[in-house]
């Protein structure tokens, strides 16, 4: 599924509400029909990707998710992870020497680990150049296909998710504007209103 919508729209607002960084004012966070009563409950099922991850800049991509590796008691292999994502080459190189695209790979493999169900990602490809954006959009198929892994993903830029939702939420001031499937997405009129292209 896709959030939608102009900056400013409440997209990182409600991702964060579902992460547990930031406590909503009114409603609730349901998992699997039932109201999460702490952050701790969401963090064993959902990867969470929140725009502009940050990490040790000082540590390599490998130490810094072994760190994470240890504090979320996770199994898999780090260099699995960031092959994974296409960090391998890259894998000993202190993060403060990372590009825009490095670091975004690799926020997208700590929100892997833990094996996630599902993976919830704030603004994955802002600021990215067309090759990277690209290679990240792959890796989302391939765990949406082939991990079968329910993925929450938001944008600013619809035609960044045309081929990757089923369904989208369109979010105009902090509210559902629009709800449903890309034929829903494509009047004119909406296309003028929010500057999509």
């Amino acid at each position: 599924a896709a959030l939608i919508g102009p900056d400013g729209a409440g997209k990182s607002s409600i991702m964060r509400m579902m992460a547990g960084l930031v406590k909503p004012d009114s409603g609730a966070v349901l998992l699997k029909n039932k109201q999460l009563e702490n952050k701790t409950e969401i963090h064993r099922e959902a990867g969470f990707f929140i725009e502009g991850p940050d990490f040790y800049k000082n540590l390599s991509a490998r130490q810094n998710l072994m760190l994470l590796k240890k504090v979320r008691n996770a199994r898999q292999d780090v260099d699995e992870l960031l092959n994974e994502v296409g960090l391998s080459v890259a894998a000993g190189k202190k993060v403060g020497k990372y590009s825009r695209g490095m670091k975004q790979r690799l926020g997208v493999a700590q929100a892997l680990l833990g094996n996630p169900s599902i993976l919830v990602l704030d603004e994955p490809f802002n600021g990215l150049d067309p090759e990277v954006k690209q290679y990240l959009i792959g890796i989302v198929k391939k765990l949406a296909k082939e991990e079968n892994m329910a993925i929450l993903i938001s944008s600013h830029i619809l035609s960044d998710l045309e081929l990757l939702a089923d369904d989208f939420i369109l979010l105009r001031s902090g509210k559902v504007y629009l709800s449903g499937d890309m034929a829903g997405f494509r009047t004119e009129k909406q296309k003028i209103t929010f500057g999509f292209e």
